[in-house]
C-alpha cells in the first residue's frame, strides 16, 4: 500500500492550488456529474452495439472463412446465421439493460460480455481492429461501480468516494491506452532511426505517413494534400500529438490537466480523419466523457496550477514562466 501511495503521488505531480479547495459539496456534485456521464456512456454503448450488429449481420451469410476468437469459439458448432443471431441478440439485450439499469452491476457485467461477443465476432475474420478495445476495458472497470444505496441516496460519503474512485480508475484506463500507443510509436521510431529510415521523430514523419495511407487506400483526405505538400508543417503537430499520448496516463492523475488533454486528443483524432480519413469515434467519445467533461477537473482554468503539472516539462515551463513574470 505504501508503494502504491508513493507511485500515485509521483503520478499526481506537484500539488496545485485547486486541490486544496475541493470541498465535500463539490466532491458530491462531482459524483453526481460522473453518474450522468456513466449513463451517457451506456447510451453510446447501445448505439455502438446496434451499428456493429448491423455490420455483422451482413456478414452472417458470407461464405468466407472464419477463425473464431476465444469469446465466440462456440460459433463453429452452429450454423453461421444462427450463431450470429444469438450473439447479436445477447449483445443488444445487454446494451439495453446497461442503459435502463445502469445502477445494477449485473447489467454492467452483461454489457462487458456483450462487448466481448460482438468484438470477438468482428475480429474473427483474419484482421484485428483495436478501435473498441478501450471501450471494452472501460466497460470492465465500470462493473465495479458501487451499488445504489438502499435509501436511494447517492450522496453518502462512502458512496461518493467509491463512485469517484471507480470513475477515476476508468479515466486512468483511458489514459493508459494512449500512453501505450505513444510508447509503441517511440519504440518503433527508435528502431527505424537506428537503421536510417524516416521515423517517428523525423520532420517528414507525418507527411510520409499521410502519403502512404492515402496511396494505400486510394482515398483523398480533406487536408492530406496540405501536409504532403508542406511536410514541415506536420512536424510540430506530430510531435505535439506524441507528447499528448505519452503524457495521457499522468494527466489522468492530474485533474487540472484533464480538459487540456481531452481537447488536445480530440483535436488529434479530428486531424487524423481530416488528413487520412481514419475515424476514431469510440476514442473521441471516451476522451469527451472522461477528460473534457471530467467532474474532477477544476471549474476554472488557472495556468499557474497547470504549468507545474505538465508531464516531463512542468519544472522547466513553470520556471520560465516565473522568470518571465519577474
Amino acid at each position: 500500500m505504501t508503494l502504491y501511495r508513493r507511485l500515485r503521488r509521483r503520478l499526481q505531480g506537484a500539488p496545485s492550488p485547486s486541490s486544496h479547495i475541493f470541498t465535500f459539496t463539490a466532491y458530491r456534485r462531482a459524483a453526481e456529474q460522473a453518474h450522468h456521464l456513466v449513463r451517457f456512456f451506456y447510451l453510446f454503448v447501445l448505439y455502438q452495439f446496434t451499428l456493429t450488429s448491423i455490420h455483422l449481420w451482413r456478414q452472417a451469410s458470407n461464405a468466407g472463412a472464419i477463425e473464431p476468437l476465444w469469446p465466440v469459439f462456440w460459433v463453429e458448432f452452429l450454423p453461421r446465421p444462427a450463431a450470429f443471431a444469438i450473439a447479436i441478440c445477447i449483445a443488444l439485450a445487454a446494451g439495453l439493460a446497461g442503459l435502463l439499469a445502469t445502477e445494477q452491476r449485473l447489467a454492467r457485467v452483461m454489457v462487458f460480455v456483450g462487448y466481448l461477443l460482438l468484438n470477438g465476432l468482428q475480429n474473427s475474420f483474419g484482421k484485428i481492429n483495436h478501435g473498441d478495445h478501450a471501450m471494452i476495458a472501460v466497460a470492465f472497470v465500470l462493473i465495479w461501480l458501487p451499488h445504489q444505496p438502499a435509501s436511494g441516496n447517492r450522496n453518502s460519503v462512502t458512496h461518493t468516494h467509491l463512485y469517484l474512485s471507480v470513475f477515476g480508475a476508468a479515466q486512468v484506463m483511458v489514459g493508459l491506452f494512449y500512453t501505450m500507443s505513444g510508447l509503441w510509436k517511440v519504440y518503433v521510431g527508435a528502431q527505424q532511426l537506428l537503421v536510417g529510415e524516416i521515423n517517428t521523430f523525423h520532420p517528414y514523419a507525418l507527411a510520409t505517413l499521410v502519403a502512404f495511407r492515402l496511396l494505400q487506400t486510394g482515398q483523398e483526405g480533406i487536408l492530406g494534400w496540405l501536409i504532403v505538400a508542406n511536410p514541415l508543417v506536420g512536424w510540430p503537430l506530430h510531435m505535439g500529438a506524441l507528447y499528448l499520448e505519452l503524457g495521457a496516463l499522468m494527466a489522468a492523475f492530474r485533474p487540472p490537466l484533464h480538459r487540456i488533454w481531452g481537447v488536445g486528443l480530440l483535436l488529434f483524432h479530428l486531424a487524423t480523419w481530416l488528413l487520412m480519413e481514419i475515424p476514431f469515434l469510440p476514442s473521441m467519445v471516451l476522451m469527451g466523457l472522461f477528460f473534457v467533461q471530467s467532474p474532477l477537473a477544476p471549474a476554472t482554468f488557472d495556468w499557474r496550477a497547470v504549468l507545474p503539472l505538465l508531464p516531463g516539462l512542468g519544472i522547466f515551463v513553470s520556471g520560465v514562466a516565473r522568470r518571465a513574470g519577474a
